[in-house]
This record gives structure tokens, C-alpha cells and sequence, in this order.
């Protein structure tokens, strides 16, 4: 079975959590849709972003062997197109120009730019959230959680809005014990997610129409 071998440069560490059971599940998919499924998904080595950070062209040389490479760009107040034109795209030129020159590089780069965080992406499937933090329907009923995924990413503040749903499902456990709900999500929720109702969110829509393009322009490489 032909492996595909990914690699993620994420923000943070908790986006390390989430991130790649999401970014796996999509290429399944999209992979199963495409009738490729002798392709067996690796689960993406990560590399994440320092206080100084390093270039998307330096990280795209150092995971050169990899099959295909997603960065992770929160938009935060530039939003998503102001963070394509001005973050990814003149990286991915830079990457394209060193493979013209016949420099090692992984070229096939995928951008995942959530609008302002990640965070809304994790709003999207309020049944997913209440599963991994074990909210039963009458506690979930009484929460303020999206009705629609299409307006998880109209919150001004994500993280914010995360915090406050662990505190009103929980009001009264200690501040450490809600921490620990927060970390159980991150890690927990990018299996259980819904993609069908993230499919909803128009950042994730732009992710897996990239991704499917970016795994076709691969597997044609690949397969050379």
C-alpha cells in the first residue's frame, strides 16, 4: 500500500492536538472520493511555530521528503483573504521558485487559514463537544452553543466563547479541572467533529477544496 506522507506547520501546540485527525479524515475522504484507496494516510509530522518563526520556504526545505505540507495560519483581525495573499501565497511562490532552481523542497503546500482562530472550527459540531466533555442533552439544551455552523466564525472571540461554554457546563469545578476539560477537548474533538457540519464553515470549505487539488497535483507526482 502506497503511503502519503503529510507534515503540518501549526501556530501552537493545541492546534497540534486538533488539527491532525482533521486534516487525516479529510484526505481519507477526499482520496476515497478520487477511488484512491490503496493510499494509506500517515498522520502528519508536525513542526510548529517559535516566538521568532521560521519561513514557510525554510520549513518547506527542511520537509522536503514529505508528500505534502499544510500550514496553519490563524486570520485573526486580517481575515481570510488578506491572510492568503499577504502570508501564504507569496511563501508558496518563494517554494515554487527554489524547486525551478532544482533545490529540495516540498511543493506541494496546502494553506488552512481558520478565520480570527481554530477555535471556531471547534464550535462548529455542538454534539461532538458535548460527547468528548461528557455534557449530557439536558445540560447541553441549557448552553449557548451555535445553532448553525455557517456563524461559528462571526464570534469575535473563539477562544473566549470556549472558555465561557466550559465554565457553564461546569460551573462548579475548580479552575484546574476546567483546564483540564479545555486540554481533553483539543485533543479529543478532531476525531469526533462532524465534517459534514464543518463543511458548513467557508474556511474549512477553502481548506478541503485546496487540499483536494494540492493531493491530485501529488499523486501525479508521485505516481511519475
Amino acid at each position: 500500500m502506497r503511503q502519503l506522507s503529510l507534515a503540518l506547520y501549526a501556530e501552537g501546540s493545541t492546534d497540534g492536538f486538533f488539527l491532525p485527525p482533521i486534516i487525516v479524515r479529510s484526505a481519507q475522504g477526499i482520496l476515497s472520493k478520487l477511488d484512491q484507496l490503496g493510499i494509506d494516510v500517515q498522520e502528519p509530522h508536525i513542526q510548529y511555530k517559535n516566538p521568532g518563526g521560521r519561513s514557510i520556504l525554510i520549513i518547506a526545505q527542511e520537509l522536503a521528503a514529505y508528500d505534502l505540507l499544510v500550514v496553519h495560519s490563524d486570520g485573526d483581525n486580517r481575515g481570510y483573504k488578506k491572510t492568503l495573499d499577504e502570508f501564504f501565497l507569496p511563501a508558496k511562490n518563494l517554494v515554487l521558485t527554489e524547486s525551478d532552481k532544482g533545490k529540495s523542497v516540498c511543493v506541494h503546500l496546502v494553506p488552512l487559514i481558520p478565520v480570527r482562530s481554530i477555535e471556531a472550527w471547534m464550535l462548529a459540531d455542538p454534539n461532538a463537544v458535548c460527547t468528548v466533555l461528557g455534557i449530557d442533552k439536558k445540560r447541553a439544551s441549557t448552553l449557548d452553543l451555535p445553532k448553525k455552523a455557517v456563524l461559528v466564525e462571526k464570534e469575535l472571540n473563539p477562544k473566549r466563547t470556549l472558555d465561557l461554554l466550559i465554565e457553564a457546563a461546569y460551573p462548579k469545578q475548580p479552575k484546574s479541572r476546567k483546564k483540564d476539560f479545555k486540554y481533553k477537548l483539543y485533543k479529543e474533538l478532531g476525531s469526533e467533529i462532524d465534517l459534514q457540519r464543518l463543511r458548513e464553515v467557508d474556511s474549512y470549505k477553502y481548506f478541503e477544496a485546496d487540499l483536494t487539488t494540492t493531493l491530485l497535483q501529488a499523486l501525479d507526482f508521485i505516481q511519475k
